[in-house]
């Protein structure tokens, strides 16, 4: 669910005059300097476009006490940076300056209560403090008149998409900012608007947090859930599926326990571990449609490949790299940067080139089904194998050997497939929770 959606939403309504009524009792709002010459949308007729200008009373900015003078800092002063407006309310600073550092450098102390907004870096984030702050160069505190109320004001500034220049760092002048058209409510109805938002946000906030509670559930069920299958109980063992028959030599020592007419067979002796291979030096991968995907870890997400974002190789790069490809057969698996993510790939993309941070499985024998293996890899024993083979220096790497090491818990084929249906069955029972 997209929650942060729906707060949007409720922004775009209050602000156009669709959150509450319009009463007539509550009168007209009568126009404050001239009418902006564009406007964003159409408003109530009792409201009215106004600039920010006409609104703000006084408007005062920043600076940042040089840090080579170790006495303007650490005093008792909160000082305040983009990085500290995290929410509506700013009652903590990250920093804090001395009297000294104040009065040698172009910082302000805004009082409690004061609206401060973003003009540089944060542009959008908006805030009024709670506590008297200091507040740097990228910040704006602004003092409004009576005619608005400053949390209607924080939350259409929240509503509005505040559009910015600058090529690296995006910012607005202050000639801009105070140029923004405000729709203009009655004060009571900006009032009614804001305890309306409130209302709203609390109950999201609170469906959020049992969401986020809900999915933290179902990982937990999940993961469960793959455990019980690994380890044969999640359906009951059938004399009839007869007794897996030893790949080489029995384990001394396994993982966890496993049903008797199940086999401990290693990676390497039930399947071929491939690498993948990079794109050849001066060579880029276009967007085009050549007809030669080439799959990166970025691609690789829920156990199967994103192909919004995919990329291609040219023919003449695809001609260098063309053995390392990947079939819909096999399974594939990261094994640089992020670690461990397996999945197969859609048929439509068999035989598309693979990268050199993932490697691919391939089934060399008829005791083991796809899906069983992926469903082995998934869990959480296979994962934490993963994070413990990963070499520990520079960037986290998975060796082919490490992976073709691994022991892989074999059931007879059929009771694979029984146990692959019966997760499927479970898995859609816990995404339906999540619906």
């Amino acid at each position: 669910m997209n929650f942060d959606r729906m707060r949007s939403l409720l922004l775009a309504k209050a602000i156009r005059g669709e959150l509450v009524p319009q009463f007539a009792k509550e009168g007209a709002v009568d126009q404050i300097g001239a009418v902006p010459e564009q406007v964003p949308f159409a408003i109530p007729e009792k409201w009215k476009w106004v600039r920010l200008s006409d609104l703000v009373l006084k408007h005062l900015g920043g600076g940042t006490p040089s840090k080579l003078n170790a006495s303007f800092w650490n005093g008792d002063i909160p000082w305040a940076s983009v990085k500290d407006l995290k929410g509506t309310v700013l009652s903590t600073t990250q920093d804090s300056i001395t009297e000294e550092g104040l009065n040698n450098s172009s910082s302000n102390l805004i009082p409690a209560g004061t609206v401060i907004v973003c003009t540089r870096m944060g542009l959008g984030k908006v805030a009024i403090n709670t506590v008297p702050v200091a507040i740097n160069q990228d910040l704006r505190a602004l003092f409004l008149s009576e005619k608005i109320d400053k949390n209607y004001f924080l939350h259409f500034y929240s509503g509005m998409n505040i559009e910015g220049a600058g090529t690296t760092v995006k910012g607005i002048k202050l000639t801009e900012l105070l140029n923004l058209p405000i729709s203009l409510p009655p004060v009571e109805e900006q009032i009614r608007i804001v305890a309306k938002l409130e209302e709203a946000f609390a109950e999201i906030d609170r469906a959020e947090k049992a969401y986020e509670e809900l999915q933290t559930l179902a990982g937990v069920l999940r993961g469960q859930i793959l455990q019980e299958a690994i380890k044969g109980k999640l359906v009951p063992q059938r004399a009839e599926e007869g007794v897996v028959e030893q790949i080489g030599s029995a384990l001394d020592e396994v993982p966890f326990t496993i049903p008797s007419s199940w086999k401990w067979q290693k990676v390497i002796e039930i399947a071929k571990v491939m690498g993948g291979k990079r794109v050849p030096a001066g060579a880029k991968l276009i967007e085009e449609n050549t007809g030669y995907p080439y799959i990166r870890v970025s691609d690789m997400k829920n156990g199967g490949v994103d192909t919004s974002g995919l990329l291609y190789l040219t023919e003449d790069c695809r001609e260098k790299i063309k053995r390392y490809t990947i079939s819909c057969n096999d399974i594939y698996v990261t094994v640089a940067g992020t670690i461990g993510r397996v999945g197969i790939i859609p048929e439509e993309l068999d035989g598309a080139n693979l990268t050199e941070n993932a490697d691919k499985i391939v089934l060399n024998t008829d005791s083991v089904i796809r899906d069983w293996l992926l469903l082995v890899l998934s869990s959480k024993y296979c994962q934490t194998v993963f994070r413990e083979r990963k070499t520990k220096v520079g960037q986290p790497k998975l060796a082919i050997k490490r992976i073709e090491s691994i022991m892989i818990p074999v059931p007879p084929v059929e009771e694979q497939r029984l146990v692959v249906s019966k997760v499927e069955e479970l898995m859609i029972q816990v995404d339906a929770l999540l619906s």
